[in-house]
């Protein structure tokens, strides 16, 4: 996959907005990937080496037509890095000496080596002519990204490459309306860098045409991205907020705080999603809520059941239990509740 493949043109959109587009998202990708490497943020040197590498790799800052700007990788954009012949004559105007710049420039280099050799390596620095391509005929496409989970900084890494790729694919002028659901949305919320560049693909939603899902399992995790006036919460918040269907399940008593402060529940709803039972959900759809109680198929309960491997018989099929048992199986202040 390459998280730098260039997103589509919309019919009407102008040219000028769509390079732009096109640009920031490509800088915010590369941006977060990196301070997210150096377990940090970028110095102002670090920023513009990216902006310098990434605009000499596309030829867009030597008036090459918008038609002809060749498609960025990763490994091009090192390759621009360590080249100052291509980006020297950005610095003549801000009286930084060449040699000076390249020395305090030089971790996003080291850190995007890392980054292309390391554990990613191979699997988002394909040329886009040899990249996948998702085929809209089908019900549905997955990536499954459990073989590159060795910490958390990694899979954040890993799911915004494979959903930069992934949007280019969406946004293509002839794909048909679509749903894309971001799992473990709390892991890119832990790094500023990311969560800033998903609130920019969220707000083209509407234009492109996709529903955006995301899901994580506590509010106390988003809670716990930085501090609490910190921008990444501020952002996740915002996220929350902007949603207009908010589904939410049984909450641990240490996530009632967090999923108050997200989702703006009132002193009835906050104490409501510490006794809902499973599959029961309290949803928010613009000012009003409802309890709803969700219902699976037999086909829908065998495909999300993660229990199966603790039952003695793993092939004793999922069921839903009745009303009867879970009457006996809740407290008396779930009765008190309902």
């Amino acid at each position: 996959m390459n998280p730098l493949a260039g997103i589509r043109r919309q019919p009407g959109q102008a040219e000028p907005e769509w390079l732009q587009i096109q640009r920031a998202r490509r800088l915010l990708l590369l941006e977060g990937l990196l301070e997210i490497q150096l377990g940090g943020a970028l110095s102002e040197a670090e920023r513009s080496l990216i902006e310098y590498a990434l605009d000499a790799v596309t030829h867009s800052d030597d008036g090459t037509s918008a038609e002809r700007l060749a498609t960025p990788t990763l490994s091009l954009v090192l390759a621009a890095m360590g080249d100052p012949r291509a980006w020297a004559h950005r610095l003549a105007g801000v009286n930084y000496d060449v040699d000076q710049f390249a020395a305090d420039s030089r971790r996003v280099r080291l850190a995007l080596e890392r980054l292309i050799t390391g554990v990613l390596g191979g699997i988002f620095d394909a040329p886009t002519a040899a990249t996948l391509t998702v085929d809209f005929e089908q019900p549905g496409a997955i990536l499954d990204l459990r073989a590159v989970r060795t910490s958390d900084q990694m899979t954040a890494m890993a799911m915004t490459c494979a959903q930069s790729w992934l949007e280019a694919e969406l946004t293509r002028p002839d794909a048909p309306p679509r749903v894309c659901l971001y799992d473990e949305f709390a892991l890119v919320t832990r790094h500023l860098g990311l969560i800033r560049r998903m609130r920019e693909q969220l707000k083209l939603a509407r234009a492109l045409g996709t529903e955006n899902i995301l899901a994580f399992h506590r509010f106390s995790d988003l809670a716990a991205s930085g501090s609490a006036d910190s921008e990444q919460v501020r952002i996740a918040r915002g996220l929350i907020e902007d949603t207009g269907v908010r589904v939410s399940y049984r909450q641990a008593p240490g996530s009632l705080d967090a999923a108050r402060e997200f989702l703006g529940t009132t002193d009835t709803e906050t104490n409501l999603l510490l006794h809902l039972r499973r599959g029961v959900g309290l949803w928010k759809v613009g000012l009003r809520s409802y309890v709803v109680k969700h219902q699976l198929s037999s086909v829908e309960q065998a495909m999300v059941d993660t229990d199966s491997r603790m039952r003695d018989n793993p092939e004793n099929e999922p069921r839903e239990l009745t009303d009867s048992e879970y009457e006996a199986r809740e407290s008396a202040a779930v009765g008190q509740v309902r």
